[in-house]
């Protein structure tokens, strides 16, 4: 077979449908570091979680992300007072001193954080110990 004959048309398309299936996998790849510094949860299936990073959103391994180098299962934030969530204000009188998130969302009032004991939201004041978002190693752009 000689070259020319692999730029008939059949051979064309297959060229260009291999080059575009080949472009979309390498754009699924996994991406660099992100710091989730809009939002972060774990999603319904076991393992992944979501997060939002300068406006993008993304699917990341669980198993990938940590917060202040330690697993995300360990992220701690301190004196976050009771949400109510449906009107964006806090409950008085009701503040716990730390909490495990379960996820979180960074608002310009503070951090609003789930609970991971009883689910419930609470609003964290913007302190040098709550300034801090998960991180994620493996994860991919969510069109």
């Amino acid at each position: 077979m000689k070259i020319i004959d692999f730029f008939q048309p059949p051979h064309i398309t297959s060229l260009i449908l291999a080059f575009v299936f080949t472009s979309s996998e390498a754009l699924a790849a996994a991406t660099q570091s992100r710091s989730c510094n809009q939002y972060f949860f774990v999603g319904n299936t076991p393992g992944v979680s979501f997060c939002r990073s300068d406006h993008v959103s993304y699917k990341c391994r669980l198993n990938s992300c940590t917060m202040d180098n330690k697993p995300w299962a360990s992220a701690l934030f301190k004196q976050c007072d009771l949400l109510d969530k449906q009107r964006g204000n806090v409950i008085p009188g009701h503040q716990l001193e730390t909490l495990i998130a379960l996820q979180y969302h960074v608002e310009d009032e503070g951090v609003e954080v789930q609970n991971k004991n009883d689910a419930r939201w609470y609003r964290c004041p913007q302190t040098d110990f709550n300034d801090h978002t998960a991180a994620c190693t493996s994860c991919t752009v969510q069109a």
